[in-house]
């Protein structure tokens, strides 16, 4: 993995800025980088990975790249790691930012706009367990829908995301006791 890095660093080296490739070996350098923080834990990975998917954001966007909702998406993620792991509020706020404008520029036909709405909703429950916005929650129950409506029914990601809407059912029954939500909670669960 080191040398995988050290290669990536070396082709950006020789990138100028106006490469239209330039985007996708920033984006390959951040995702070798995050792999070696869930390795061996070094923010610096994160961090570093963090100032590449922005420059690479930054070189897509004036390049028009059809793959901006992914890089967003991925940044976001970034973001959401590093608030896992440092507790900085702004951090969060920065991935749901960015998560919401990934999903505003994919149609429900995309295939990943599932996943990106799953990656929102496990921003917006953090928000939410951590500075309890009673929306937040409101807001996650609906990506979760709306996430469902496009994961077909023989998906493997569907039982975890039907067990997520009922955890956040569960969440919202305790806090609005209606019956309904733990009923539903109980079902989705199954």
């Amino acid at each position: 993995l080191d040398q995988a890095i050290s290669h990536q660093c070396h082709a950006i080296e020789l990138s100028a800025d106006g490469h239209t490739s330039k985007p996708n070996r920033l984006g390959d350098l951040a995702t070798s980088l995050l792999s070696r923080f869930e390795c061996l834990g070094k923010l610096g990975d994160l961090e570093q990975a963090i100032t590449h998917q922005y420059r690479a954001i930054e070189l897509a966007n004036a390049y028009g790249h059809p793959d901006m909702p992914y890089r967003l998406n991925n940044l976001a993620m970034s973001l959401w790691n590093r608030f896992k792991r440092l507790g900085e509020l702004e951090n969060l706020e920065q991935a749901i930012l960015y998560q919401r404008r990934a999903i505003d520029l994919i149609g429900d036909s995309h295939p990943g706009k599932p996943v990106y709405l799953n990656n929102l909703v496990k921003s917006l429950w953090s928000r939410f367990e951590r500075v309890g916005e009673f929306g937040d929650l409101e807001e996650a129950i609906e990506c979760i829908c709306h996430s469902l409506e496009l994961t077909s029914d023989g998906s493997p990601d569907r039982p975890s995301r039907l067990c997520n809407l009922g955890v956040s059912l569960l969440s919202r029954f305790k806090h609005l006791g209606n019956l309904e939500d733990l009923e539903l909670a109980v079902a989705y669960k199954r």
